[in-house]
């Protein structure tokens, strides 16, 4: 890789750090870097955390960061999301398509040179007590490798949306 190509790299990555997280109430936010040459079809990506806010509803979103070389205007994924308190727990697993490009080919998300980012609203949560939440991701395309993907990530952020999580007991999540 050239000096200027690790340089744009560099200046992409920063301004789509900044870009992401100004203005949110970010309250959990982790990318796991995809290792090798890209995100095989049986490795899992898995994100922990211990959420302290309490009747604050969160939006779910998963980030995703890709290269020009992704082959695809799309990403398929699993989502099993885990979230448990002392009082109720909730297991779902759910089948998502992250648009990455329009119809023309051009990507959606935030970047430039080789570097693109993309976040992905997933759902709602809203916890009523302390909980610990762990999500887990694990790509459902049909190559057994995909190349291009460097980065995913999950973010949880303070709402500032209308959306009316559904009640469980201690944990409710919008559809």
């Amino acid at each position: 890789m050239h000096k200027v190509d690790v340089m744009r790299l560099v200046a992409a990555t920063a301004a789509v750090i900044l870009l992401t997280a100004c203005g949110e109430n970010v309250v959990y936010s982790h990318y796991e870097a995809v290792e090798g040459r890209g995100w095989r079809k049986n490795d899992t990506l898995s994100f922990t955390t211990t959420v302290t806010v309490p009747d604050k509803s969160l939006d779910v979103y998963v980030d995703v960061r890709h290269g020009n070389n992704y082959p695809y205007r799309n990403l398929a994924l699993s989502l099993t999301s885990m979230l448990s308190s002392p009082a109720d727990s909730l297991v779902r697993t759910d089948t998502l398509r992250l648009m990455l490009a329009d119809s023309e080919g051009r990507w959606t998300g935030e970047g430039f040179a080789n570097l693109y980012h993309n976040a992905s609203y997933v759902t709602t949560v809203r916890l009523d007590t302390p909980a610990t939440c762990r999500f887990v991701l694990l790509p459902v395309m049909q190559d057994s490798l995909l190349q291009g993907v460097s980065d995913v990530g999950v973010r949880m952020v303070i709402s500032s949306s209308s959306h009316a999580p559904h009640r469980s007991a201690g944990i409710r999540t919008a559809e």
